[in-house]
């Protein structure tokens, strides 16, 4: 009879711990749907404030232009006028600061980019089989998403040597 309740005891114990895996599954697939959700949700506008920013990137540089030839051929008797104005604006200032604003705004979003494709990566979105995997790119992939919340409280020192690809399901 002991014997009996021990291997009920342990066939108990096999369920829950079978219980407990399955949901830290769906878990894991929950937080995938998430992540491939939020990535395509974000890469609708990255792409039309890309494109936006090349445009104004265009438009800057030929009013820019235009302003350089008004000042270079001046207006007789409105010298002062232009020079008022061009102190007002800054337009020193803003010849400089334009080109790099809109530089280290595509820069921005090349990074969000980045963390959309890591999210992809993450959630192995549009794949339905077995797929091969990279396990030094799943690692990268995997620290620049937790980046933010290690670069001050760890040191990461990155020893990753060469792996055979692994089949993995998505």
């Amino acid at each position: 009879m002991a014997a009996e309740q021990d291997e009920l005891t342990a066939l108990l114990q096999n369920i829950e711990e079978v219980q407990h895996q399955l949901l830290q599954s769906e878990k894991m697939a929950a937080i995938g749907q998430l992540a491939a959700g939020v990535a395509h949700e974000i890469n609708n506008p990255i792409g039309f404030v890309n494109s936006n920013l090349g445009t104004l990137k265009t438009y800057s540089a030929r009013m820019l232009k235009l302003l350089d030839t008004y000042e270079r051929l001046g207006i007789k008797g409105e010298q002062s006028g232009i020079d008022a104005a061009r102190t007002e604006a800054d337009i020193d200032f803003l010849r400089e600061d334009l080109p790099a604003l809109l530089e280290e705004s595509r820069d921005g979003l090349g990074r969000v980019a980045k963390i959309v494709q890591d999210l992809k990566d993450f959630s192995h979105v549009d794949q339905f089989e077995y797929q091969p995997a990279d396990l030094n790119v799943a690692m990268e992939s995997t620290l620049d998403g937790v980046w933010s919340e290690l670069k001050y409280k760890a040191e990461v020192v990155r020893e990753l040597g060469n792996r055979p690809a692994m089949t993995v399901w998505p």
